[in-house]
């Protein structure tokens, strides 16, 4: 069911409206029989039009469309709960086209031109509304972190060096695309380095996440050694941001614990708070200056 909510606009309000027609719609194309009308004795009535009569048992109409739908999300839920591992909505967008094509059956089985055409623009609509939302919502915070660095950047000394970490590295992916796209190219002092950003706890390229032995390798992880293993790229005289959020399974206390390692020789501040109105993405951001 959370699958069907997401098709029909995720997060947004309506979008939980939306799947209370649509899974009629759905169940309607699989179990509605078209019948001609009959009179009481049982014969059937050629001026009297057509019926709907809803059966017991999955019709021909769409029980291919079902049955792939099913088979796949089903691999999907035994390879999760195999290796433990958590499911998304977009994981099942190969099957959306389906998804589509039974509502639609599911329209079509309503015998009324002009019942079947208000029910195609209420349709339509709704999911208009939905899709203006998904595009035009803020699905991430890393837009306000990246303008919150470049800001503070701005305000210090030009000769002053500058690095980010992003703790989980996830975060990284999308802050270093911000960076990248704001017009001055990043941070001005990343020492020719190739990027701005350094995850945790790999300190690699912060444009790829790494999914293979995730947890193990997390779980493995400490902050004091990802500090000493970078300690060449965060000279003693840079401010670093930290972008950071507590909320990412497998980092369990990690991102605290760098925090508090960072804090040992440097003053925190807490530049920007984490959004919690619902953001799929948001983290906090921190700045660690050097001590005077």
């Amino acid at each position: 069911m959370l699958t069907i909510v997401d098709f029909a606009g995720a997060k947004y309000g309506i979008a939980h409206l939306f799947t209370y027609l649509l899974v009629p719609l759905v169940l309607l194309a699989a179990l509605a029989v078209i019948q001609k009308a009959r009179a009481s004795q049982g014969k059937a009535l050629p001026a009297a039009g057509e019926q709907v009569v809803l059966t017991g048992s999955v019709q021909p109409r769409i029980r291919v469309e079902l049955l792939v739908i099913l088979l796949t999300m089903s691999i999907g839920w035994a390879a999760t709960t195999a290796s433990s591992g958590t499911f998304s909505s977009r994981y099942a967008s190969g099957i959306y086209p389906l998804f589509l094509l039974s509502i639609a059956a599911g329209i079509a089985v309503i015998r009324s031109p002009r019942g079947t055409a208000m029910m195609l623009a209420v349709v339509v609509l709704i999911g208009s509304f939905g899709a203006v939302g998904a595009i035009g919502g803020l699905r991430s915070q890393s837009g306000q972190i990246a303008e919150k660095i470049l800001a503070s950047e701005g305000a210090r000394p030009s000769i002053e060096p500058a690095v980010a970490i992003s703790c989980p590295d996830q975060l990284g992916v999308s802050l270093q695309r911000e960076l990248e796209l704001a017009p001055s190219g990043g941070l001005r002092s990343s020492g020719g380095l190739s990027s701005d950003v350094i995850p945790y706890p790999t300190g690699g390229d912060p444009r790829f996440v790494d999914w293979v032995d995730y947890a193990d390798r997390n779980s493995a992880a400490s902050p004091a050694q990802f500090l000493q293993e970078v300690a060449e790229r965060i000279p003693d005289s840079a401010t670093v941001y930290v972008v950071e959020s507590p909320t990412y399974r497998t980092f369990e206390g990690q991102c605290e614990a760098l925090l508090a390692a960072l804090a040992l020789n440097r003053d925190q501040t807490l530049l920007l708070a984490i959004d919690d109105t619902g953001i799929d993405e948001s983290a906090n951001l921190w700045a660690f200056t050097p001590r005077s």
